[in-house]
């Protein structure tokens, strides 16, 4: 590779560390990146230093969440989620012992009474603000009464479902994907859309036995799934009659989440038919060019987004993923690739870095943080040399039990 991964990462460091102190606290921005940087540079190289930076980051955000309150509602977005989620991670990859964990009782106790009926009936399933992500920070903890709270949520994802001719679908309704026509929207992303249900649906069916419950709901949703893919001619929208980009490269939406999801249900229920529609949609993705991928080009600097949510390096990692699943040689060339690609374009994003803090150009994340930021662009990079060092992408409901 032209560019050295590892002199790209020291760069990060250096960069992380100093613009990591102005950050907000938050999992998906801000702080929680940082810290989650620097613990899996730790793993990675086992240099104390990385460890001592991913704590001293824990210590801010644990002296910030001090400071407020915990809202009514809560998200895997609040900021107040940050330390439990963190320790809890640390104490289960042997970075902090188990004293050390936080009283994260009343957490999950606020998280426990935030979850409405209303909520529930009008499945509001978001990621982020919505109650699958809630339920992924109570998966971490098998308490009786977080897995008593995360039947009532499959429950609700049974009792949403909406059947057709073709299978199962879910509506995402307004304000999680705003449209005048809410009521018809189809989301097809993993953050917002039918992905993250059933990606959540396959975690559940794993975590807490609950296979052969979910065996007939996943089926009936994966073969709506696949009907559609046929009946569009794999122009299947982020939003279903509504607006997006078929095709597109990316965690977020497009054919990749739509072939590891794909790829995930067949490694757990044996789909020769998901199997071939999953390399199917990959042949069409691995001829796409940079150009083609549906990836925010940022013309006065020539270079393109590369944040894990829907840049290169989301692109990387998602071909990285799928090679582990499929055992597959080309998924791993084509996952190489596009972290020869990444390492490019960070390297020009890092050199025009400076200027596009001091225009704060708008256009232009140039956070530290976890989703869009440079953390998450480099824990993609280090998952390339450490693959044990990715816990992280639970929060992006790509984890999987017993993998390498």
């Amino acid at each position: 590779m032209e560019v050295s991964i590892v002199d790209l990462l020291i760069k990060l460091d250096s960069l992380i560390l100093r613009r990591g102190q102005l950050e907000a606290n938050g999992l998906f921005v801000g702080l929680g990146g940082s810290s989650i940087y620097f613990s899996s540079r730790y793993i990675q190289t086992k240099n104390e230093v990385h460890y001592q930076n991913s704590i001293d980051f824990l210590d801010r955000i644990l002296d910030k969440t001090n400071q407020e309150f915990v809202p009514d509602y809560l998200w895997l977005t609040n900021p107040c989620l940050t330390p439990c989620w963190l320790i809890d991670q640390y104490i289960k990859s042997g970075l902090l012992d188990e004293d050390e964990k936080t009283n994260s009782k009343t957490i999950e106790d606020s998280i426990l009474e935030s979850f409405t009926d209303q909520e529930l009936k009008n499945n509001h399933h978001d990621l982020f603000c919505g109650f699958i992500g809630k339920a992924i920070f109570l998966l971490e903890n098998d308490a009786e009464n977080n897995i008593q709270c995360i039947t009532k949520i499959v429950d609700a994802c049974e009792s949403n479902a909406i059947k057709d001719s073709n299978g199962i679908y879910w509506n995402t309704p307004y304000p999680f994907y705003p449209s005048a026509r809410f009521e018809k929207t189809i989301n097809f992303g993993i953050p917002q859309g039918c992905l993250g249900i059933i990606l959540f649906l396959i975690k559940c069916s794993e975590s807490l036995k609950m296979r052969s419950r979910l065996q007939s709901l996943l089926r009936n949703s994966i073969e709506w799934i696949l009907n559609k893919l046929d009946e569009e001619t794999n122009q299947l929208l982020h939003v279903y009659g509504n607006e997006g980009g078929g095709g597109r490269l990316a965690w977020c939406y497009g054919d990749l989440s739509l072939s590891f999801v794909l790829l995930r249900y067949h490694e757990v229920f044996d789909s020769p038919k998901s199997l071939k529609k999953a390399h199917e949609l990959i042949t069409l993705a691995s001829s796409k060019t940079t150009n083609e991928a549906g990836i925010p080009y940022y013309s006065k600097y020539d270079f393109y987004d590369i944040g894990l949510c829907h840049g290169t390096s989301s692109i990387a990692y998602m071909y990285h993923n799928m090679a582990q699943i499929t055992k597959d040689n080309n998924l791993r060339l084509l996952a190489n690739k596009w972290l020869s690609i990444t390492a490019e374009n960070l390297t020009k994003y890092l050199f025009h870095f400076e200027t596009i803090v001091e225009t704060e150009d708008k256009d232009i994340n140039h956070s530290m943080g976890f989703l869009e930021g440079l953390s998450g662009v480099g824990l993609v990079l280090i998952s390339f040399l450490e693959p044990k060092s990715n816990s992280w992408d639970k929060l992006l409901l790509l984890d999987r039990p017993g993998r390498e």
